[in-house]
């Protein structure tokens, strides 16, 4: 289209069931919507306001302001436009043989300018969900488990939007390209004509953008969900992390230093066995726990956890100080059944 700008246009109008007013205004409408870019117009008149003299660049009764930028040439005869104008580019109804239904014209346009608006709210769209990607995610990096866990829920809710928003869409620009290209609107006009090209051509360019964009937000959700479910096992795996750290600080190690009481004689130091076995099996228990802890550590860094070393690191360090503590309670049991073994013999 610029190529034809660059020449200018030449604008048929056909006049015969119009007044010479409305035909007027016609032409001032088209010098004011394209100054300098109507190159000729040329008007198909009616016999009754024939006018023998064709009229180049405005009549000389008009005033000057209103006098036409362009040339016009009158035509008494629809024939007669077949000297100036290739009967190719001319619609049948003037007598040429273009196809052109301006019913299709408006229904493409229609179908078009809805395709694109349909399009530009996708694209809004996607850029809020996208929003709404880094904000949960940012805030399914702090807290705890539940938070962790509520935020993953609420990103794999994402993921059906992203689905699902785009299908309209697309369905709708497929349905206009299966049209155009098969060269016929719904009216059963089937030449390609120049705005169905351009039609074609910004159709695809459009579903190709969804097509990329759809692609980039799932690789993005993709990515996100990776993150958010690495901070839920981090939450997890600190969680229980610190429920041992806990139980060894408050419970073990403080348990354990006000221990000193060896029994003053059987019975007592039966109890005190009792006691200490049932502390042990505690003790156990969360050396379990730990063991399990180093596990999961060991797998985190095996399959590339963001906080592998961090964890691995926080898991050797807490199994330093419970090696020390076992070593502590190992102390403290065979001093118990000294004592047992002293009250046992003495009693025989």
């Amino acid at each position: 289209m610029e190529d034809v700008r660059e020449y200018g246009f030449s604008v048929i109008v056909d006049a015969r069931h119009s007044s010479w007013h409305s035909t007027k205004m016609v032409l001032h409408s088209l010098q004011e919507v394209l100054p300098g870019q109507v190159h000729v117009a040329y008007i198909i008149q009616s016999s009754h306001f024939w006018q023998k003299q064709a009229t180049t660049r405005g009549h000389n009764k008009e005033k000057k302001k209103n006098r036409l930028e362009f040339s016009t040439i009158m035509l008494s005869e629809v024939d007669k436009l077949k000297r100036h104008i290739d009967p190719s580019q001319v619609t049948f109804d003037l007598g040429g043989y273009l196809p052109y239904s301006h019913d299709d014209w408006i229904k493409l346009r229609y179908d078009l300018e809805r395709f694109i608006a349909s399009f530009n709210a996708l694209m809004e769209h996607t850029s809020h969900v996208e929003q709404q990607l880094h904000m949960q995610g940012a805030e399914g990096e702090g807290g705890d488990v539940e938070t962790a866990e509520d935020a993953l829920t609420r990103h794999i809710q994402i993921h059906d939007q992203l689905r699902k928003a785009p299908q309209s869409t697309i369905r709708e620009g497929n349905e206009l390209l299966r049209r155009l290209e098969q060269g016929r609107d719904e009216g059963g006009t089937s030449a390609m004509t120049p705005d169905k090209i351009n039609a074609v051509t910004v159709i695809r360019r459009l579903l190709e953008s969804v097509n990329r964009r759809q692609t980039q937000m799932d690789d993005m959700w993709r990515e996100r969900r990776a993150v958010l479910e690495q901070t839920l096992e981090l939450r997890v795996f600190e969680k229980a992390l610190q429920k041992v750290r806990g139980w060894l600080k408050a419970r073990g190690e403080e348990t354990l230093s006000s221990r000193n009481d060896i029994g003053e004689d059987l019975d007592s130091t039966q109890l005190i066995q009792e006691q200490h076995n049932k502390f042990e099996a505690k003790a156990k228990s969360m050396y379990n726990n730990l063991t399990q802890l180093r596990r999961m550590a060991d797998r985190f860094a095996g399959k590339s956890h963001f906080a592998a070393d961090t964890l691995q690191r926080q898991v050797a360090k807490l199994s330093t100080k419970f090696s020390r503590f076992e070593n502590h309670l190992g102390e403290r049991r065979r001093i118990v059944v000294g004592s047992l073994r002293f009250h046992t013999s003495y009693k025989e």
